[in-house]
């Protein structure tokens, strides 16, 4: 039973890392669209960020 336990485990932990991931990803893509969409953060010199 411990082995079975231990497997669940890992594997619950395997998932919650992924669905971090994919958040992460999600949130940074969002930022990108809205610097895009309203480029109003020109006080910081312009484009030396890309």
């Amino acid at each position: 039973m411990g082995g079975w336990v231990a497997a669940l485990l890992a594997f619950d932990a395997a998932l919650l890392l992924g669905l971090i991931a994919v958040l992460l990803r999600v949130e940074r893509r969002l930022e990108r669209l809205e610097k895009v969409r309203r480029p109003r953060r020109r006080s910081n010199g312009g484009r030396r960020l890309s």
